[in-house]
């Protein structure tokens, strides 16, 4: 076998065992090949895989074709935890792998030991300016925001289930729910069984700028993230972020990254996973606890200075890319030497 083909069963060799990375890198096969075509064409020195899955591959393999260096991403979702299939050895060939979510950092380490100096934790950001915390001014009735992609991982149901439980013990809140997704009927349907139709709206999607008005009004933002049993899970959301840029307090669950952007009792509160009776617990806190808790919306205003400036991490990522390292791993001409046809 030429090189080509023994990376090509190298890759699937990995995959033997599971049936969604072996027909991940079965089907994204064609992309590598023509990409590697491109950079030879284009003389491109880099190649840039923007999820740890099957686009790491694809750099993986057409910068092996080609000699250019390879990098990657790593996410959670459905990135990071949903296969890692071949993970270890995409890990070690990389110059360097950007992850959004300090979490992220052991599991990658765990598929390829004492690689650690590849690897950097660079937080995903917000734009400052846009969410600038200006005219907040919550509303009169307790208001609870969520926001995101109607999808199981997100844990709305537990928000629905929180209010519910809020109205037995005489707490009558507003919860608006901002997104779109599969979970849209199921959630609906749950709205309607516990009479909750005069308290909770799913809004549909809306843009950021359209969230603006929302984020003033909001009491705090909700994010009852779960992680699944096939490992998905959510990281840092943006619009986490965006809250905390706003200085919204946040409510959130012991679930994947939350942790890393709400401190409990100091950006907000947090509540197990899954659990509706603890989720109705911290936003108890909220509604009487207001001065303790927009006291901790301004914290997270200035964490998210802090922490979250896309423009300061987007130069940390950009130096990434810029800084002259020599390549790891194959050098280019023995890339090229051995190159797939």
């Amino acid at each position: 076998l030429d090189a080509g083909a023994r990376d090509v069963a190298r890759v699937l060799a990995a995959s033997l065992g599971d049936a969604y990375a072996l027909a991940g890198h079965l089907g994204y096969l064609p992309a590598a090949f023509a990409v590697a075509e491109a950079a030879r064409r284009e003389g491109l020195e880099r190649l840039h895989g923007a999820w740890a899955h099957f686009p790491a591959t694809v750099a993986y393999l057409a910068a092996r074709w080609s000699g250019a260096r390879f990098s990657f991403s790593a996410h959670a979702g459905a990135d990071l935890y949903r296969s890692r299939a071949f993970l270890g050895e995409k890990l070690r060939a990389a110059d360097f792998v950007a992850t959004c979510v300090r979490g992220n950092v052991a599991s990658l380490l765990a598929a390829a030991p004492g690689e650690g100096a590849r690897v950097h934790c660079i937080y995903h950001g917000v734009d400052l300016e846009r969410f600038d915390g200006r005219g907040r001014s919550p509303a009169a009735e307790p208001l609870f925001l969520s926001v995101g992609g109607l999808r199981a991982p997100k844990g709305f149901d537990h928000g629905v289930q929180a209010v519910a439980r809020l109205g037995g013990q005489g707490l009558r809140v507003r919860y608006v729910i901002v997104g779109e997704g599969p979970r849209r009927a199921a959630l609906d349907r749950q709205i309607s069984r516990l009479g909750l139709r005069d308290r909770v709206e799913l809004a549909g999607e809306l843009d950021q700028v359209q969230l603006l008005p929302l984020y003033r009004r909001a009491w705090a933002l909700v994010h009852p993230s779960v992680v699944m049993p096939n490992g998905r899970r959510d990281g840092i959301p943006n619009v986490v972020v965006e809250a905390m840029a706003m200085g919204v307090p946040c409510v959130g669950t012991r679930a994947a990254g939350l942790e890393e952007a709400i401190e409990d009792g100091v950006t907000g509160y947090l509540a197990p996973p899954g659990d509706p009776e603890g989720l109705a617990g911290a936003m108890r806190r909220v509604v009487e606890g207001r001065e303790a808790a927009e006291r901790m919306g301004r914290t997270a205003r200035e964490r998210a200075r802090r922490d979250f400036d896309v423009a300061r991490n987007f130069e940390r990522l950009a130096g990434l890319f810029e800084r002259d390292a020599v390549p790891v791993g194959e050098p280019a001409a023995a890339a090229r030497a051995g190159a797939a046809p």
